[in-house]
């Protein structure tokens, strides 16, 4: 598996992300990740830019042998950053409609 992919949070994928949130299809926070990609519930992994390296590493590292891709979210150019718009800095996306929807906006958008 690749390295920790950027990604900018365009508006979209904040809205994505929002809907997610509230389907409950977004899982939230480092222990809530590390419990999804044990089960093999989430399909990637979204982490803000800021995390610090030891963290990013980690997740790394847990996704590595899950085979799920990590991308690292920067900042919109008005400074919008991962953690305003979902409340935290490590998010996973479960299986569904919305992560489908999330990862080919991403296609379409690099």
């Amino acid at each position: 598996m690749a390295r920790i992919q950027q990604i900018e949070l365009k508006e979209k994928l904040i809205t994505l992300l929002g809907f997610a949130k509230k389907s409950r299809q977004l899982i939230c926070g480092y222990e809530g990740v590390r419990r999804g990609v044990s089960r093999n519930t989430i399909v990637f992994i979204v982490i803000d830019n800021e995390l610090a390296e030891h963290t990013k590493e980690k997740i790394h590292h847990l996704a590595r042998k899950q085979g799920i891709p990590v991308y690292s979210a920067k900042p919109q150019k008005n400074g919008v950053k991962l953690v305003d718009s979902t409340g935290y800095k490590v998010v996973g996306m479960s299986r569904g409609g919305l992560a489908d929807g999330f990862m080919s906006t991403l296609k379409q958008e690099s």
